[in-house]
């Protein structure tokens, strides 16, 4: 009988060693499993850090092109008249012209479709086309194709020669 019961306490002493393997094992597991979510923890930090400084970032981008969209349109008038200065002094009828944007509200800042290059240009365009450009100015078109040319010479500053 003593032998059963030696068999029988090895058995319970195998288990017990194999249940102290197994505690220390889920031990070590659980361990593991705590710096996993301390890790996913700093990682949940981190990206709410990040995405704190891409929403700062976007709202310095935004003021940015505010901005520059205000400079710009505060620059408007001095590209207008720095055009005007350079078209009035236009030697020829090849020289190139500078472009003069819209100062009305409408269009402001942009320069109308089919701006003439030059004074040549200028001078055989037709008259459907330079009613637009007028138009484009806030400028009711004259009745005539050199009406308007001459409108259109005095709003850019083009000395048009006789």
């Amino acid at each position: 009988m003593q032998q059963q019961f030696t068999g029988v306490t090895e058995q319970f002493t195998a288990v017990k060693e194999q249940l102290t393997g197994n505690t220390q094992q889920l031990a070590t597991m659980q361990h593991q499993v705590t710096a996993v979510q301390e890790q996913l923890t700093g990682n949940t930090q981190q990206l709410a850090t990040m995405q704190q400084q891409v929403t700062a970032v976007q709202e310095q981008l935004t003021c940015n092109t505010q901005q520059l969209t205000t400079v710009l349109v505060n620059l408007v008038p001095y590209r207008a008249a720095s055009a005007r200065a350079h078209n009035a002094s236009a030697p020829s009828d090849e020289t190139p012209l500078l472009e003069v944007p819209i100062e009305l509200a409408q269009g402001f800042g942009q320069v109308p479709a089919n701006f003439p290059k030059n004074r040549a240009a200028l001078k055989s365009m037709d008259i459907q086309t330079l009613s637009q450009l007028l138009q484009d100015y806030g400028i009711v078109p004259g009745p005539t194709v050199d009406v308007c040319i001459m409108q259109l010479a005095h709003h850019i500053a083009l000395n048009m020669p006789r």
